[in-house]
C-alpha cells in the first residue's frame, strides 16, 4: 500500500482536527461592544473576467453555481478593474484609489508610503483584518501593508511543498532567501542547478508529495512560478475555518490565483467543453499582438472556461459550508477579480497592454447577509468604489481622499455617465509624469483608450498614439473603431482623460 495519502483521505483527516488549529497562536482582540459592526469577506479570483461568465450572458455554462448564488445577491453587470494585470489591478481595489494617486504600477516600484496604512485594512481597524493570497505579486503588497493587519498567512502555506521554511528561517531576507533557494536546489530553464545534491533531493520529496493527487489533475497541479503547488479546495477548506473561528468582527481578504494560469482543473471539468460547439468570435490583430494563431487561442479560451466552471463548483462549496456553519448571519461577502484574461487578436492573458473589455470587465457580486432577492446593476462601475462602499456598510467614515463612489443600491442617485478610469504606467518612473501607457475611459456607453510612448511594449506603437474608441453597446465585441468616424466624440473623450492627467499631475 503506498504511503502518501490521496486527496481525499487527506481531507478528511483535516475535517478531524480542531478548528483552532487552523488558527495562529496569538490574536488580536476587538472591541466589538454590542456586535453590531459586521464582519466582511473579500473574495477575490485572479484573471477572472466578467466576458466568461454564463451568469452575464456567456454562451458558455460556465458558473452554473454562481446563477444560482445570485438569487440572493447584488449583481454587477458593468463592472471594470483598475488596471490589466494583478499589481495595479490589486492595489487599486485596495486603496480606493488609481495608479495615478497610489503610483503602484508594478510590484517592483510597490504603493507609495501613504496608502502602506490608507488603505481597506487601515480602515477597519475596528476589525481582526486577516489576509491570504497564493499570487506572489499580489503578495508583495500584502506584505507592503502588513502594518495594518493583525494576521498575515504567508502563501506558501498553503502551498504543497515545502519552500515556506524559508519564509520561517529567513523571515527578514525572504526575497533573498527565495531567490537562492531557486538556484540552488531548482532546477532552471537549462536544466541545471548550483547544487545536483539538493536539486535531487528537492525533486524526491516534491514529487512524493504530488505524485498522488496527478490522477485527479490530469494536466498538472495548480502552480505558483513553476512548481509551487497548491489545491484551491485547500485554500478554500481554510477560508472557512477562518470564517468560522475568527473573533468578530472581522475583515478577511482572501486572493486566490485561480483561474490565472496555468489552467488546471479537476479531472471532471478537464475537455468539458470541447465538443459544445462554441467558436469565439475571431477579431483582427492588435498591433501589441503576440502572434498567436486563432486555433491556439481558441483551444487556451476553452481550457480557461474549464477552469472557470471548477473556480464556480468551490465558490459553492464554500457557500454551502458557510450556510451550514451559520457564518453568514452578519457577514458581507464581496465576490470579484483584479483584472480579467484575454484570447482575442492575437494575444492570451494580460500582459500586453491592450484594455479591451475581456481585460478589464471583471465580476462583482455582493452578498448583503439574510438577503433573499436578487438586485442587478446596469449602471458602470469602478474597483475603486468597492473601498467607500464597504466603508459605508460598516457604518464607517468615507475619507475625502478616495476616488470612488457608493456602488448601487447604496448610492441612490447613480450617475451613468460618470468617467471611470483604468491604466497601465509601468514603464514610466513612479514619481514622474506617464511616458508611455495606457489610459482608459469609459463613459456611459463609449469606451475610448488612449496608448502612447516607446518604453518597454510600447516600442511596438513607433512613438504614434493609438486612439480607439467602442460603443459597447452596438457593439460590445469592440470590431468596430470609431475613432476615425466620430471624431469630435473621440476628441472629446481625448480632452478629458488629458484634463485628468493634467489634474494627477501625470502629464508628460
Amino acid at each position: 500500500m503506498s504511503e502518501a495519502l490521496s486527496r481525499r483521505e487527506f481531507l478528511k483527516l483535516l475535517s478531524l482536527l480542531p478548528p483552532a488549529y487552523y488558527l495562529p497562536a496569538e490574536r488580536t482582540q476587538k472591541n466589538n461592544a454590542g456586535g453590531t459592526q459586521p464582519n466582511i469577506l473579500i473574495l477575490v479570483f485572479d484573471a477572472w473576467s466578467a466576458n466568461h461568465i454564463s451568469l452575464l450572458d456567456y454562451p458558455r455554462e460556465t458558473t452554473p453555481n454562481l446563477h444560482a448564488l445570485a438569487e440572493k445577491a447584488i449583481v454587477y453587470h458593468k463592472h471594470f478593474a483598475g488596471g490589466h494585470f494583478t499589481y495595479p489591478g490589486t492595489a487599486t481595489l485596495l486603496t480606493g484609489v488609481h495608479p495615478w494617486t497610489h503610483r503602484g504600477y508594478t510590484a517592483g516600484t510597490q504603493i507609495i508610503a501613504p496608502y502602506h496604512k490608507d488603505n481597506l485594512l487601515g480602515m477597519f481597524d475596528s476589525h481582526n483584518r486577516i489576509t491570504y493570497t497564493h499570487n506572489s505579486v499580489a503578495d508583495a503588497l500584502l506584505r507592503r501593508i502588513i502594518g495594518v493587519t493583525d494576521t498575515y498567512k504567508p502563501r506558501q502555506e498553503l502551498y504543497l511543498n515545502d519552500d515556506f521554511w524559508l519564509a520561517k528561517v529567513f523571515a527578514q531576507d525572504y526575497d533573498i532567501a527565495s531567490v537562492s533557494w531557486v538556484r540552488v536546489a531548482k532546477m532552471l530553464d537549462d536544466g541545471y542547478a548550483n547544487s545536483l545534491f539538493l536539486s535531487r533531493l528537492y525533486e524526491f520529496f516534491q514529487s512524493r508529495e504530488i505524485n498522488d493527487l496527478l490522477e485527479e489533475y490530469p494536466l498538472g497541479l495548480p502552480a505558483v512560478e513553476g512548481d509551487n503547488y497548491f489545491l484551491l479546495e485547500t485554500a478554500i477548506d481554510w477560508v472557512h475555518a477562518q470564517a468560522t473561528t475568527l473573533s468578530q468582527p472581522y475583515l478577511g481578504y482572501f486572493h486566490m490565483l485561480p483561474p490565472h494560469d496555468p489552467y488546471a482543473p479537476r479531472r471532471e471539468w478537464v475537455s468539458a467543453f470541447a465538443d459544445d460547439g462554441y467558436n469565439p468570435v475571431v477579431k483582427p490583430e492588435h498591433v501589441f499582438t503576440t502572434d498567436t494563431p486563432q486555433e491556439r487561442l481558441n483551444y487556451r479560451c476553452r481550457e480557461y472556461d474549464e477552469y472557470i466552471a471548477f473556480v464556480d463548483a468551490e465558490i459553492q462549496r464554500l457557500f454551502t459550508m458557510l450556510e451550514e456553519s451559520n457564518a453568514l448571519e452578519n457577514t458581507w461577502v464581496v465576490l470579484t477579480s483584479d483584472h480579467g484574461e484575454m484570447f482575442e487578436r492575437g494575444i492570451i492573458g494580460h500582459v500586453e497592454p491592450t484594455f479591451h473589455r475581456p481585460l478589464m470587465h471583471v465580476p462583482l457580486m455582493i452578498f448583503p447577509p439574510g438577503q433573499q432577492e436578487r438586485v442587478d446593476v446596469t449602471v458602470p462601475t469602478s474597483a475603486v468604489d468597492v473601498v467607500p462602499t464597504l466603508l459605508h456598510i460598516a457604518g464607517k467614515q468615507i475619507p475625502a481622499h478616495l476616488e470612488g463612489t457608493l456602488l448601487p443600491p447604496f448610492n441612490t442617485t447613480p450617475d451613468p455617465e460618470r468617467a471611470i478610469y483604468a491604466m497601465d504606467a509601468r514603464f514610466s518612473a513612479q514619481l514622474g509624469p506617464f511616458t508611455s501607457g495606457t489610459v482608459m475611459l469609459r463613459k456611459g456607453r463609449y469606451k475610448f483608450t488612449y496608448y502612447f510612448g516607446n518604453e518597454g511594449k510600447y516600442e511596438k506603437l513607433n512613438g504614434k498614439p493609438l486612439y480607439e474608441l467602442y460603443d459597447l453597446e452596438t457593439d460590445p465585441e469592440e470590431l468596430e473603431n470609431l475613432f476615425e468616424t466620430h471624431p469630435e466624440l473621440g476628441q472629446a473623450m481625448l480632452d478629458e482623460i488629458i484634463e485628468k492627467l493634467r489634474e494627477k499631475d501625470v502629464l508628460a
